[in-house]
């Protein structure tokens, strides 16, 4: 104890905060100053130690709130601030059956007191309910001139006009802000809200599923003009619902092209039309690191992908590629089935079988991934929310390293299926990427043999590989013996070692 006590109090301040609990926030922090009396005088007086605020209406206590506050001094603060609602309490049972079941439980002064601290916040996660954003619309229209983080959710799915009509003058004076997060309203506030943020490096916007649309057309072009607009944008992150699901005429018949080369990661998921119709508006860098989900909500036109699997060449393999001496190859690949519950139960109502493709110029990504492989939540699926989230967890669970010059491909078996014309299928996007500058392959889990159904999409495995006439390392998992040999049988020649 004596060593301890004698350590330095910027050493003891160094020590607290990287035991500081960055989930609970600074309720927490309490036991840190249990060890002695001279640590509980540096934790009390360390400012950056509770300048992290987690709270809610229903369990946070207003007077211990104002400790921390207290206690963060003049620090930036990073403020988490979620409403619940009554079907989550015990409050719940005290409700008549024709009560609104969403009622909310403030505990006095607890969302005015957090809200009233925003303006010396550098980042705010908000998380409020149905007409709550417009009950504090005052506290919300002052100035954050530190605010550089800002995430806004709209929990449940009945909220959008009240929430959209009531915030869209609001949050506009943020010149520090580089990092926004919108979900759970509608495109078209998401896209409002954005426009006047051109500093921007980071944006997401999760639109939910069956959110209502005024004007698809408009909708497409203010995207595009508010891309235009954030040239310093580095990550973007768009659900499938941020576009219409069928791309209106006025949409495809605009020409605008949108340099976007400075972003470093681009995550989209859609049908394969509304990918391809954002891509083709888009100037990208071929070192982007891009990430895509594939669904088939609406039939899809074998045709389309071979339009995208042009403008993935498009973007990774420009024709002055070669000539960039910095510009390495996709040397590194993987593929991956994770199969449905369904498959071994057929009555289940568990998530589709997915693929999942990689090519990358970075062997850790392919490996991590590979090592991730079929770790998916387990639950019934009663939507396509539900398997958009299930994809994002799985994005969320990939490397975590600000990755370059990446492609990956998420999408349903049942969309792999659908090649109902030769070479204009789903095998028609990596007919027209370079898979034979591929070094290293990886391949994880595979269709049961002897089901014709799956001896189709276990095809699609080979013609992956075969034109990889580079291989030179494979690793595979979850493969029987006959598809083994089937593999076996293409890679032997050009084969150096196993791994």
């Amino acid at each position: 104890m004596t060593v301890l006590n004698d350590l330095p109090e910027t050493l003891i301040e160094t020590i607290l905060l990287h035991a500081a609990d960055r989930v609970a926030g600074a309720r927490e922090n309490y036991v840190l100053g249990h060890i002695s009396r001279r640590w509980r005088h540096v934790a009390l007086n360390c400012n950056d130690l509770w300048s992290l605020v987690v709270a809610n209406n229903h369990t946070s206590s207003k007077d211990s709130l104002r400790t921390q506050l207290s206690r963060s001094g003049s620090a930036p603060l990073d403020l988490r601030l979620t409403q619940v609602n009554a079907e989550h309490s015990v409050l719940r049972r005290f409700l008549a059956d024709d009560e609104d079941e969403h009622i909310l439980m403030d505990r006095p002064g607890v969302i005015n007191l957090i809200l009233r601290e925003i303006p010396r916040a550098r980042s705010l996660d908000l998380s409020l309910w149905q007409d709550s954003y417009a009950s504090y619309a005052d506290l919300l229209s002052e100035p954050f001139p530190g605010l550089e983080t800002l995430r806004l959710h709209l929990p449940g799915s009945n909220a959008f006009a009240a929430a959209r009509e009531t915030l869209r003058p609001i949050f506009r004076t943020l010149p520090a802000l580089h990092t926004l997060k919108v979900e759970g309203f509608t495109s078209e506030f998401s896209l409002g809200l954005i426009l006047p943020f051109h500093i921007l490096t980071s944006l997401t916007i999760h639109v939910p599923h069956g959110s209502p649309m005024n004007d698809p057309g408009l909708t497409c072009e203010t995207l595009l003009d508010a891309l235009q607009w954030m040239q310093k944008l580095e990550h973007l992150d768009l659900s499938s619902h941020v576009l219409p699901l069928i791309i209106p005429d006025s949409a495809r018949r605009i020409r605008t092209v949108v340099d976007r080369r400075s972003l470093k990661t681009l995550c989209l998921s859609g049908d394969v039309p509304q990918v391809n119709w954002l891509l083709s508006h888009l100037r990208l860098s071929p070192s982007i690191n891009m990430d895509l989900a594939l669904f088939d909500q609406l039939l899809v036109d074998p045709g389309d992908f071979n339009i995208l699997g042009s403008l993935l060449s498009a973007v990774f393999y420009p024709a002055s590629h070669r000539r960039q001496p910095r510009m390495t190859s996709l040397s590194h690949a993987a593929c991956i089935y994770t199969p449905s519950e369904a498959n071994l139960m057929p009555a289940s109502t568990s998530l589709p079988a997915i693929y999942h493709l990689i090519l990358s110029e970075d062997v850790g990504v392919v490996k991590s991934s590979f090592e991730h492989a079929g770790k998916v939540p387990s639950y019934v699926w009663s939507d396509w929310s539900d398997l958009e989230w299930t994809l994002q967890f799985a994005r969320e669970r990939g490397p975590t390293r600000d990755q370059r010059r990446t492609l990956q491909i998420r999408m349903l078996e049942s969309l792999a299926e659908s090649n109902t014309r030769p070479d204009e299928g789903f095998e028609s996007i990596w007919s027209q990427l370079h898979l034979n500058e591929v070094h290293t392959l990886c391949l994880h889990g595979v269709p049961l043999y002897g089901d014709p159904h799956q001896e189709t999409l276990q095809s699609i495995f080979i013609k992956f590989v075969s034109s990889m006439s580079s291989v030179q390392n494979t690793a595979l998992r979850g493969w029987d013996a006959y598809w083994e040999g089937k593999l076996t049988a293409i890679l032997r020649s050009r084969l150096r070692y196993s791994v």
